[in-house]
């Protein structure tokens, strides 16, 4: 049973449903781990800073396979997907500099295979000299090649081979242009990639049975990470609309292009991004090193979990007033995404921001609030961009016609009311009595309404604010 939400408390939560409003990032970057913020210092703007920084946790969290936590009951590891939306020219290049950070370490696994394979070819030329003999050697196997960073540009069959030979190491795809993704979503060796994602996403089995040599593949715990960022007329050929579930599963930033010409004169004595990234790519690959073998359960304080809670209850009620029952997914992920920013956060914070070393960690330990307060904003940043986003999309015209009439009914509904009003109401408007006892029974579910008394309800505070959330963005 929840505590009754203030005004002022629901407002915070729908703060800037406006996506023209400002966000100030002044305390988020006082706030950020140390090593984050001296990553984070070469970047100035606002917009890019954002796409740099959740483009960094997105990478970050797939350097450490082993962290996890325990969600709903089910282990949970800090692998996220994100989709940075920008116009043309509108410095969505930013997110190429996440696959830097992953340099030195796709360098180690590179040099490790290349190793592995000169032994193997040994070996089979060792095999094949005993052949010739009574005693024939035992044929060797071929190594696998592991790999953190995939193309975009992949088939189903490669995507599902290479998360098996990566074993416990999570894959990761960082891509500029969503349409290099949706080319493999739509040809007809990708075309269940999509699929993949989605069960990728919750860690759930996959797996590829092939006729050919009888092969069998299966992935008990699958890890993916993806960063996309392509232009508004791009999201649908990632998504085939807003009832498709991996759109539920992105995390989502709106980029904004300043019309403020931007000098782009190099600093005197200022290195290059690149050489930024590429610097920190080595501090990367110290942390990786070290985190191959250490095994971390992060756990959450019981505030933490009650204000994750109240947060998932509101932006329940806003998404589906706002959306209809499809967009309750978009809030009920969201919580998902707070704890696994939660635990990259935490990770990183007891990192040492000079040397890497994570030596001294144990078993487990509790996430700080400071950093469950920064995954909080940084989820809501997303959910708000996410909502807005969903009501643009296509969507079937029964259900865009049921969520429009739905909204006009309740909007007809007085702050206090009784039976008879909405039967009044109901019969104005052409709803049918099932209909219309669904939608008084959503709305309490969804803390709307309150029911006071048998047929005595009242809107609350909640509605209030979801009302002019949707006037906001119907402005």
């Amino acid at each position: 049973m929840y505590t009754p939400l203030s005004m002022l408390d629901v407002k915070r939560s729908f703060n800037c449903i406006d996506e023209t409003a400002d966000t100030d990032l002044s305390v988020l970057k006082a706030s950020l781990p140390t090593a984050l913020q001296r990553l984070m210092d070469c970047h100035d703007e606002d917009s890019e800073y954002l796409t740099a920084l959740m483009t960094t946790l997105v990478v970050g969290g797939s350097i450490i396979p082993e962290v996890s936590a325990i969600y709903d009951r089910r282990r949970i590891y800090p692998n996220l997907m994100l989709f940075i939306v920008c116009p043309p020219a509108g410095g969505k290049g930013v997110v190429s500099l996440g696959t830097k950070l992953l340099q030195r370490i796709n360098r180690h696994l590179s040099e490790s295979y290349q190793s592995a394979l000169a032994s193997y070819q040994q070996q089979m030329d060792q095999y094949r000299s005993s052949l010739k003999t009574d005693q024939p050697d035992k044929i060797p196997t071929r190594p696998k090649r592991a790999q953190l960073l995939v193309p975009g540009n992949i088939t189903t069959a490669k995507f599902i081979q290479q998360m098996a030979d990566n074993q416990s190491l999570p894959l990761i795809m960082v891509e500029t242009e969503a349409d290099v993704i949706a080319g493999s979503f739509k040809s007809d060796h990708g075309s269940q990639l999509s699929t993949l994602f989605r069960q990728a996403y919750h860690h759930e089995r996959v797996g590829l049975s092939r006729k050919t040599n009888n092969e069998l593949i299966e992935i008990e715990k699958p890890k993916l990470s993806v960063v996309i960022a392509g232009t508004d007329n791009q999201i649908l050929s990632i998504f085939k609309g807003n009832q498709d579930g991996l759109y539920s599963r992105f995390l989502f930033l709106r980029g904004v292009s300043s019309m403020q010409w931007r000098s782009l004169r190099p600093s005197a004595g200022s290195s290059s991004l690149d050489d930024h990234y590429t610097e920190w790519s080595e501090w990367f690959y110290r942390v990786w090193l070290q985190t191959q073998t250490l095994r971390v359960e992060v756990s959450f304080t019981d505030k933490q979990w009650d204000l994750l809670d109240e947060r998932g209850q509101q932006q329940q009620a806003t998404a589906h007033f706002v959306g209809g029952d499809y967009s309750v997914s978009i809030a009920r992920r969201h919580g998902l995404m707070v704890i696994r920013l939660a635990m990259t956060l935490s990770f990183f914070r007891r990192v040492d921001p000079v040397t890497g070393n994570v030596d001294g960690f144990i078993n487990s330990w509790v996430c700080d609030d400071v950093d469950f307060e920064l995954a909080l904003m940084l989820a809501n940043i997303s959910f708000q961009k996410s909502l807005n986003l969903y009501r643009t999309m296509p969507q079937h015209p029964s259900i865009h016609i049921a969520t429009g009439k739905r909204m006009t009914f309740f909007n007809a509904l007085p702050a206090h009311f009784e039976m008879k009003t909405v039967n009044a109401i109901a019969s104005g408007q052409g709803v049918a009595e099932r209909t219309k006892t669904r939608w008084l029974s959503s709305f309490c579910e969804t803390g709307m309404l309150v029911q006071i008394d048998r047929g005595e309800y009242k809107k609350t505070a909640m509605a209030a604010v979801a009302e002019e959330a949707v006037d906001q963005i119907d402005a």
